[in-house]
C-alpha cells in the first residue's frame, strides 16, 4: 500500500542566464515521495540536482511545472529542512549550539531546544562532544552535528545534498549505515542527492536517475525486492548496482 504523497515534483523546468546565453538545467523533471519514503536522485555532475533541491526547498522558483510540499505550492519555503553540500557549521559555536541553530531560528525556546538536542547527542554518536568546537571534530562527526541540526528542525521532509561526499570511503560506508539507522528510528521523508550508486542502493526506497543537463528523468528504480539491511557484497545488490551504473553511464554518453 502506497503511503500518502508528501512531496511531488511535476514537470519542473529551470534555466539560467549565463553571460547572455540561456542555459537549460532542468527539463520536465517529475517524481514523488510518500510519507516516510527515502528517495535518492542521482545523475552526472552539473545536471541540476542541487537546483532541483533548491526548488523543492522554496529557495528557487521553477520556470514551469510545480513542486508541491504537503500539497502546497506557495508555502514551500521552510516546509522542508535543507542540508547543503558543505556542513555549514558555525566555527564560533560549540557543537550543541550548532545543533540547535535551526530550532532557535524557528522560534523554539533555547532551553527547550537544548534539552531536545542533549537527548540526541548519544543517539547520534556524539555523547561527550556537546561543548566541542567544529574544528575539534572529525569530518564524520561534523556531518553528524549538521545532520542532527537538520533533524532538530522539526520538519518532516529532509533534503540532503551530498551530505557524505567529502568523507573517506570507510567513514562514508559507516555513516551510511548510521544514517539509515537514524532514518529507521525517526522515519522522516528524505530526498537525497548523491553521485554514489552504491550509496543510493544501500539507503533508498526508490532512485531517480537524471540525464546530463538539461536534466530529464532517465529511469526510476524501486528497491522493494532488496530487504534491509542491504549487504554490499550480496549478489542481488551487486547486480542492481551494476545495472544502474550501466544505465547512468549510457545516459551520460
Amino acid at each position: 500500500m502506497r503511503s500518502p504523497v508528501t512531496l511531488e515534483v511535476d514537470s519542473v523546468r529551470k534555466a539560467f542566464d549565463v553571460r547572455g546565453v540561456r542555459l537549460g538545467v532542468l527539463d520536465s523533471v517529475s517524481f514523488f515521495a510518500g510519507d516516510g519514503d527515502w528517495v535518492t536522485v542521482i545523475g552526472p555532475s552539473g545536471c541540476g540536482k542541487t537546483t532541483l533541491l533548491r526548488i523543492i526547498a522554496g529557495l528557487l522558483e521553477p520556470d514551469a511545472g510545480t513542486a508541491l510540499v504537503h500539497g502546497a505550492r506557495e508555502k514551500r519555503l521552510g516546509a522542508a529542512a535543507f542540508l547543503p553540500q558543505s556542513d555549514t557549521l558555525l566555527p564560533w559555536r560549540k557543537a550543541i549550539d550548532n545543533a540547535v541553530l535551526a530550532s532557535e531560528i524557528a522560534g523554539v525556546p533555547r532551553a527547550t531546544a537544548l534539552a531536545e538536542a542533549t537527548g540526541l547527542f548519544e543517539r547520534f554518536g556524539l555523547s561527550g562532544f556537546e561543548s566541542t568546537y567544529p574544528w575539534q571534530l572529525s569530518g564524520g562527526m561534523q556531518q553528524r552535528v549538521a545532520l542532527m541540526r537538520t533533524f532538530l528542525s522539526g520538519r518532516s521532509i529532509l533534503l540532503l545534498d551530498e551530505p557524505l561526499g567529502a568523507l573517506d570511503p570507510l567513514t562514508r560506508a559507516s555513516m551510511q549505515d548510521w544514517l539509515l539507522s537514524v532514518w529507521n528510528e525517526f522515519r522522516k521523508t528524505i530526498v537525497l542527492v548523491t553521485h554514489d550508486v552504491e550509496e543510493a542502493v544501500v539507503l533508498s526506497d526508490r532512485l531517480v536517475v537524471l540525464t546530463p543537463r538539461p536534466a530529464r528523468v532517465l529511469s526510476e528504480w524501486s528497491f522493494e525486492d532488496l530487504p534491509r539491511p542491504r549487504v554490499r557484497t550480496d549478489l542481488a545488490f551487486m547486480r542492481r548496482r551494476a545495472e544502474i551504473l550501466g544505465v547512468l553511464v549510457g545516459g551520460a554518453s
